[in-house]
């Protein structure tokens, strides 16, 4: 019989505890999506997640689950998901997301992995010009619908395959070469994901960068989500008119500009506001330091 020394014995003890451990790490790895409280989407490109949302005003049974579709470029939520117990009807379920009225064209058939056959919708709010993707499917008592910015389409597609299947799904996310044909509409997405201000701040570094037709995309979706206040109206189509005039669309520059100072022409606006369109005129045509027409800011 051969007698083990101490390091054998430790040794032996630490492989048994390493073999022992081994499957319980295995079965975290492998725990069902219904288990989990997040999840990412996809192993490659964007970071995107999906996070419970158990105070989802759309849940209402005990079965039902919903999530809340975030990506790491985006400041606020790119789109939704629900799991219920109930008949959903894709084209007028409330979104989670902060849309207007949308309008959706005719359902059709895709194939999502993890999921098989769906029911497909585009949808588009016509006040911001944006466009959003539905993913729709019943599978024994449960409806399941994913919705959200089609430009995130990628994800949308990962978040409705993991839940279905209960297992995450692989795929990576490339958002800015899907659902967008071009880095403006792609900054339309991006600034109708973002809230105002910040929708704001990135509109102007844009501009400083000298990337004009982007900008031009943020102060267009900033210009009409602030028609309620006439100053900020009038500083983003002002912007927008100077994103033009970079652009050498001198008449479209112009005609922004005349929509901004009838804008600031009501008598009911402070006299002391500084005069952003006539400011913004001044560039039309001229180019600064950097070749460009810079922006006015009210602040």
């Amino acid at each position: 019989m051969i007698r083990a020394t101490g390091l054998t014995a430790r040794l032996l003890l630490l492989t048994s505890t390493i073999a022992i451990a081994a499957p319980a790490i295995g079965k975290a790895a492998a725990l069902p999506i219904a288990n989990r409280t997040s999840f990412r989407l996809g192993d490659a490109g964007v970071m995107c997640t999906a996070q419970s949302k158990a105070t989802d005003v759309r849940l209402t049974g005990m079965f039902d689950r919903a999530y809340v579709l975030t990506c790491r470029d985006a400041a606020s939520a790119v789109g939704s998901l629900l799991a219920v117990r109930r008949s959903v009807n894709p084209a007028t379920e409330p979104s989670a997301l902060k849309a207007g009225a949308l309008s959706c064209s005719a359902p059709t058939q895709v194939t999502i992995d993890g999921a098989g056959p769906v029911s497909s919708l585009t949808c588009r709010d016509e006040a911001t010009k944006l466009d959003y993707k539905r993913y729709s499917l019943t599978r024994g008592k449960t409806t399941y619908l994913v919705e959200g910015l089609a430009g995130y389409d990628p994800a949308l597609r990962l978040a409705l395959g993991s839940v279905v299947a209960n297992q995450p799904q692989r795929g990576a996310v490339r958002v800015a070469t899907t659902e967008i044909s071009d880095a403006a509409a792609f900054a339309r997405t991006q600034a109708g994901s973002l809230d105002p201000a910040a929708a704001r701040i990135e509109a102007y570094t844009l501009n400083n960068g000298g990337q004009f037709a982007q900008s031009d995309q943020y102060f267009e979706t900033i210009a009409l989500r602030d028609r309620n206040d006439k100053m900020a109206y009038s500083e983003a189509l002002a912007n927008q008119g100077l994103q033009q005039s970079n652009l050498s669309n001198f008449t479209a520059a112009v005609r922004l500009l005349d929509q901004a100072e009838a804008t600031t022409a009501d008598p009911q606006l402070s006299s002391d506001q500084p005069d952003q369109p006539a400011q913004a005129r001044r560039g039309v045509g001229r180019t600064g330091q950097a070749g460009r027409a810079d922006c006015v800011d009210r602040r």
